[in-house]
């Protein structure tokens, strides 16, 4: 092994516990590795809709042809918040049914958009190799509550990354990643210019991401599970914001 390796992972052994020279001495981690690569990856995210999604959308793309960056852009631009993952399973019926079940206990979640926020130092920036510039997310107690059973019951039977392991997740909708290492001082500069956004939201779904295509949704406000075609038909969505609407004003 030639000794940049090593001392890269030496570096994670201490900081995650794990004898990595250990692993790759007899290919175990090898091993995993691959057969973490043939498993399915999933999210578990909320998708933002109405005057919260215009505005974090266009401020997506203002940002991406200013600055000429594409890493929020290069597929298309869903602004959302990830709960929990990425995360893998062979058990998806399970996956499904454990979202279901959590879900299912909870009905008017809330959150505040409160600000701009960056990531890019320490840990988090050596580890990814990548800076993102996002819209803070002030969660209140029950969307924190959500996601720590939602974790909780997952971590029983799915991979899940360190990160969801933590107390207090930062919450961020992303504005911008992946391609702004040289011209991430410039994004953050100019966000900070921009008008903080607050404005207060409500989780109306939660969707199950699936090899980055919508697997399932469980809607708060009908209280049931949604298949992709239903997660995507114009008039469902219209049904779930008509409840909403009547649970806010009552």
């Amino acid at each position: 092994m030639r000794r940049r390796n090593k001392i890269n992972y030496s570096y994670l052994s201490a900081s995650t516990g794990l004898n990595f020279d250990a692993l790759l001495s007899d290919n175990t981690l090898l091993k995993l590795f691959d057969i973490i690569r043939t498993m399915p990856n999933y999210l578990i995210e909320f998708r933002f809709s109405g005057t919260a999604k215009k505005f974090l959308k266009s401020l997506i793309y203002e940002i991406a042809h200013k600055f000429r960056v594409r890493g929020a852009i290069s597929k298309r631009a869903i602004p959302h918040i990830t709960l929990v993952g990425p995360l893998q399973t062979r058990n998806q019926s399970r996956l499904v049914g454990t979202v279901r079940e959590v879900c299912s206990k909870y009905d008017l979640v809330s959150f505040k958009l409160k600000g701009f926020g960056r990531f890019g130092h320490g840990l988090f920036g050596w580890l990814f190799h990548q800076k993102v510039v996002f819209v803070e997310i002030q969660p209140s107690e029950e969307m924190n509550q959500l996601r720590i059973e939602l974790v909780k019951k997952l971590d029983d039977f799915c991979t899940l990354t360190k990160f969801d392991h933590h107390k207090d997740r930062h919450f961020h909708a992303t504005l911008a990643f992946k391609d702004i290492d040289a011209k991430f001082k410039d994004i953050w500069n100019y966000v900070q210019n921009k008008k903080a956004p607050d404005m207060k939201q409500f989780l109306l779904r939660v969707t199950i991401i699936k090899d980055q295509k919508i697997l399932y949704e469980y809607d708060f406000m009908q209280r049931k599970l949604l298949t992709r075609t239903q997660a995507k038909n114009w008039q469902v969505a219209q049904k779930t914001i008509s409840i909403f609407k009547k649970k806010l004003k009552n």
